[in-house]
């Protein structure tokens, strides 16, 4: 197949620019800006995130333990038990130690979960876990029974030591397309079903999505499926009339079914709105079809 362009594949560059930074050492995105007032639990927080980039499994075990005894209830135990169980797992060489410490991990970040279901940071560890561990069915399970409390609680999720998030829905949502890119990007055609549900869940709340639409269409085009694909992508541009990833896709659709006059038409499109790239991809495509 001919290049595809992927609404969203660059997504992570822009996102992490705009308003939130990766902390790579717990795995977990913190948000700029919100930082709330110390109080106890942030102190054990904080204190927890030392030892742990230190590695130093003794003492991760001993202040949980202190933090056990005095916040039992603390949302962010949760969290620290199933970093400490999750890092554990990763020095771990026995995969029958492996098994029990990754055992542990689920069975914290689950009970955080089920105690504050509105923690999104706890569903991105638990989504996180699972794909490093290659479990795509639970981590597809995983992402809809996000998706369903997401129409729960819309734009009222929190995130570390109960900070409430801006653009809670356009934060979520970006995370989920990357999580179907990751898919995609494996390059397995028995992962494409789980990459369709997961997009034609988001549409179901957001009609008007337009990456789960183009990662639909992307599928299709994948399998050879151009009518679906174009209707896709139809309902995108729609939507978004200077996208120039769905233009290209559409351009590359409508050749592939023998319609050169769309083709033309949509990589013309695409070279008025794209960047210089973009334009050379264009016209590079465009001097194919009109010789």
């Amino acid at each position: 197949m001919e290049r595809v362009f992927k609404l969203g594949i660059h997504w992570r560059q822009v996102f992490l620019t705009n308003s939130y930074v990766m902390d790579k050492k717990l795995g977990l995105v913190g948000l700029l800006f919100l930082l709330p007032a110390l109080t106890i639990a942030q102190t054990y927080s904080k204190r927890f995130e030392e030892v742990f980039n230190r590695q130093d499994s003794a003492g991760q075990r001993q202040l949980l333990a202190e933090w056990q005894a005095n916040k039992p209830l603390d949302a962010d135990l949760q969290v620290a038990y199933f970093n400490f169980y999750k890092q554990r797992y990763e020095q771990e060489a026995d995969s029958l130690i492996q098994e029990g410490l990754v055992s542990e991990a689920f069975s914290h970040i689950d009970s955080g979960i089920k105690a504050f279901p509105n923690r999104l940071d706890m569903r991105f560890d638990r989504i996180s876990l699972l794909w490093n561990l290659g479990n795509y069915s639970d981590y597809k399970e995983t992402i809809l029974a996000l998706l369903e409390q997401h129409d729960v609680i819309k734009d009222g999720w929190l995130w570390k030591n109960n900070s409430s998030l801006i653009n809670a829905t356009d934060f979520l949502l970006k995370y989920v397309d990357n999580y179907v890119v990751q898919l995609y990007n494996l390059d397995d055609e028995s992962l494409h079903p789980y990459m369709d549900e997961i997009a034609n869940r988001v549409l179901i709340s957001h009609p008007r999505h337009v990456p789960s639409l183009s990662n639909l269409a992307i599928t299709a085009l994948y399998h050879e499926d151009y009518p679906t694909a174009i209707e896709h992508l139809t309902k995108a541009l729609s939507i978004e009339a200077e996208n120039t990833s769905v233009l290209s896709n559409l351009a590359f659709a409508y050749v592939q079914v023998g319609n050169t006059e769309k083709a033309i038409a949509y990589y013309e499109q695409m070279a008025k709105y794209g960047d210089s790239q973009t334009k050379a991809y264009a016209a590079e495509q465009l001097e194919k079809l009109v010789r």
